[in-house]
């Protein structure tokens, strides 16, 4: 049997988007290129630290937790003596026995960890020198994405041997 708590991974900020209609479906403006040059740091220019993949503002690092892996594996054999020094050995084995999705979440892959969308009407536009964003939720934050491949489906495994 196997049981591991569920990986750590960090909330993250997506593209900002330059949009008339606050709506992150409809990215309207040459966004997507957020002026935040070390020269202009200490400016509103760098829309409070908002950049592509960055930390989610006021989130510690690693706040979240994707969700556990359980895998129960079975083996059971029989031995059979067919005579003193012949033998045949019957092996049957189940790996995740239950068949239960195990996703993988490491290191914020895995996961949508986009927990907000800076969007705004000059947000990201890398012209506008006080630039506004606003910061509007990501409903798909926190959904898993993709199936381990190292704990997979349910597997059978059937084995003869003979010994002589």
């Amino acid at each position: 049997m196997q049981f591991n708590s569920g990986r750590p991974y960090a909330a993250l900020l997506n593209a900002p988007c330059t949009s008339s209609t606050l709506s992150f479906g409809n990215c309207d403006g040459p966004g997507n290129i957020l002026n935040d040059s070390a020269i202009l740091q200490s400016t509103n220019n760098s829309a409070s630290g908002i950049a592509f993949n960055g930390p989610s503002p006021a989130v510690g690092l690693n706040s979240f937790y994707g969700p556990s892996i359980v895998e129960v594996d079975l083996g059971i054999a029989r031995l059979v003596r067919l005579s003193e020094k012949h033998s045949l050995t019957v092996k049957a084995q189940s790996f995740n026995l239950f068949n239960r999705a195990n996703f993988f979440v490491q290191n914020g892959s895995g996961v949508n960890a986009f927990q907000y969308n800076p969007i705004g009407t000059n947000c990201g536009d890398g012209m506008t020198l006080n630039q506004t964003c606003y910061l509007v939720p990501n409903p798909t934050f926190g959904t898993l994405q993709s199936v381990s491949q190292s704990n997979g489906p349910r597997i059978f495994q059937f084995a003869i041997q003979y010994r002589f």
